[in-house]
């Protein structure tokens, strides 16, 4: 029973770091880095910009709201990993969340929908059970459907 719960502890410590390490990351491309300037800003483009071609100053702003996506899916993400902690009150708060008031954010900005077609196609750093829980729990699968119809056109 102590390996078990020194086992669960050490994964959980290892989520913890894994998600500050993502945050930081996220940060960096749209926030100061040091010289009062965002990456952005100093023209290094984030790799969400770069694999769908986002060039000049469309790519500052773009680096900068897929920057606040990628900090509200790891927020559910983190939701997702303590969902059995949790309360489902509190769970499905976060999803209702992601539905009424994310979902159609996203749904209104093309880059934002072609962001999340290459989370969903790489699996990123989330992985399928995460994406696959998103589109069932929080809305994500009308931006599945969104984004297959901005491909048809």
């Amino acid at each position: 029973m102590v390996f078990v719960q020194s086992r669960a502890a050490k994964v959980a410590s290892i989520h913890k770091e894994l998600a500050k390490q993502e945050s930081l990351i996220i940060e960096i491309f749209f926030k100061n880095i040091g010289n009062g300037k965002s990456a952005s800003r100093c023209g290094i483009s984030s790799p969400f910009s770069y694999h769908l071609g986002i060039q000049g100053p469309d790519r500052r702003e773009y680096s900068q709201i897929v920057g606040v996506f990628l900090h509200q899916i790891s927020l559910l993400k983190l939701v997702f990993r303590s969902r059995g902690f949790l309360g489902s009150e509190d769970v499905n708060g976060y999803c209702a969340w992601s539905s009424g008031i994310r979902v159609p954010w996203v749904e209104s900005e093309p880059d934002l929908l072609r962001s999340w077609g290459l989370i969903r196609e790489t699996g990123y750093v989330y992985g399928e059970k995460f994406i696959t829980w998103q589109e069932e729990f929080c809305g994500f699968r009308r931006l599945t459907q969104a984004l297959s119809n901005i491909n048809e056109n």
